[in-house]
């Protein structure tokens, strides 16, 4: 073991000389510039039918496609709640708007079928007339209205005791965050494109509104998250080292972790959801020690005046072995989720793995190349220091 460090230390220490840390640092960069592009398309919520948190072939998925194929009726619904200020059930032009509603939902690409007040009363006016598929229409005249929807009670879901308030339950074939996000906007875009006085539609209950919720308030979420650790870290290593340039040079591979990280949610096909979101919080948590402990050895025999190449040597004879280990082991242990029976847990274990991986790599090589940089074009004066001075310095005082 001794023999191999003593040959790989001197060979991954030269990432801090001149020579070869602007490259790393430009290929590094070139490699941010491709995970931005290769992630533009990462899904925020669900990537595949049923349940994402099991796998695709457990029997609630199998369940649940086989009443999507067989049935127009689904597990995924999404209830419009019709707010109406008269007896919305004897209004013809008020079951006409919501008829209309029905209809455009019902031919938006992902939607099974729609349950609504007009569409149940026109199937009873027909049973009315003996069945007459002739009389399935609305009827005009209150009185004829109201026998159509007589029947319909407060118990079906679709209408309130006193008919002042009505719902549209429109089903969704899944919950893949593409179909959600079509649906709603469809949704939303008819609701503010054909208002109708008198009538006020909210998008209320089921899973599906829930699912478009969450999904949302991840987007919105991730950037400023994310951004705030970033910021809490930068601000913890400038007040520990009185050094801008140590906090950019920890950040920097721990953001280049992160575009990789969404770059391996979109190759895999893992959405961002609110159980992944906080997985890269987690990874950049853990990854930034792996940066502390490489950049304060360097930063100490620095201040003794060696360069930025033989402080990091001399930092990866001090540290580099237990940065490494510290690394493998964590990624090991969390790897053994992948052969969880439940695929939240498998896909958690895999992004754990990688994203522990890549910061360990980020920081024995990146962050020494970020470092020969900056000392290369801003060079930091430092006086030379006494024997004790440095004794003290080797201490860590």
């Amino acid at each position: 073991a001794m023999e191999t460090r003593a040959k790989l230390w001197p060979a991954l220490s030269k990432i801090a000389t001149p020579a070869f840390a602007f490259p790393f640092v430009g290929m590094c960069f070139i490699i941010a510039m491709v995970g931005l592009y290769e992630a533009r398309d990462k899904q925020i919520g669900d990537v595949h039918e049923g349940a994402g948190e099991l796998w695709p072939d457990s029997r609630y998925n199998q369940d649940s496609r086989y009443i999507a194929d067989k049935f127009a009726l689904g597990l995924n619904v999404l209830t419009v709640i019709v707010e109406s200020d008269n007896v919305v059930c004897v209004d013809y032009g008020k079951m006409h708007y919501l008829e209309q509603l029905s209809w455009n939902m019902r031919n938006v690409d992902g939607v099974q079928s729609v349950v609504s007040l007009p569409v149940l009363a026109r199937k009873i006016n027909s049973m009315w007339q003996e069945g007459n598929p002739k009389w399935q229409n609305l009827p005009r005249n209150p009185a004829a209205l109201a026998q159509a929807t007589s029947s319909i009670g407060s118990s079906s879901g679709i209408v309130n005791p006193d008919c002042s308030t009505a719902a549209v339950a429109i089903f969704i074939r899944d919950t893949k965050a593409k179909t959600v996000k079509h649906v709603v906007a469809e949704l939303e875009e008819y609701i503010a494109g054909h208002p109708y006085e008198g009538i006020n539609l909210r998008i209320g209950t089921g899973n599906v509104p829930i699912v478009a919720a969450t999904n949302e308030i991840v987007h919105k979420s991730e950037l400023p998250m994310l951004l705030y650790v970033y910021a809490v870290i930068m601000t913890l290593v400038i007040i520990t080292y009185r050094e801008w340039r140590g906090a950019l040079c920890c950040v920097f591979p721990l953001i280049l972790a992160t575009i990789i990280g969404d770059w391996f949610l979109t190759a895999f096909g893992v959405g961002l959801k609110i159980s992944t979101l906080p997985v890269l919080a987690i990874a950049v948590g853990i990854g930034v020690d792996y940066g502390i402990y490489e950049y304060n050895r360097m930063q100490r025999y620095m201040r003794m005046g060696k360069t930025p190449h033989q402080a990091y040597l001399q930092a990866l004879y001090d540290v580099g072995s237990a940065t490494m280990f510290t690394g493998l082991t964590l990624a090991i242990g969390v790897s053994t989720w992948a052969f969880s029976e439940l695929k939240f847990q498998a896909d958690m274990g895999l992004l754990l793995t990688f994203m522990f991986i890549v910061n360990m790599l980020g920081a024995v090589t990146l962050l020494p190349a970020l470092v020969a940089v900056f000392e290369y074009i801003w060079p930091l004066k430092r006086k030379p220091l006494s024997e004790e001075e440095a004794r003290a310095v080797m201490r860590g005082h």
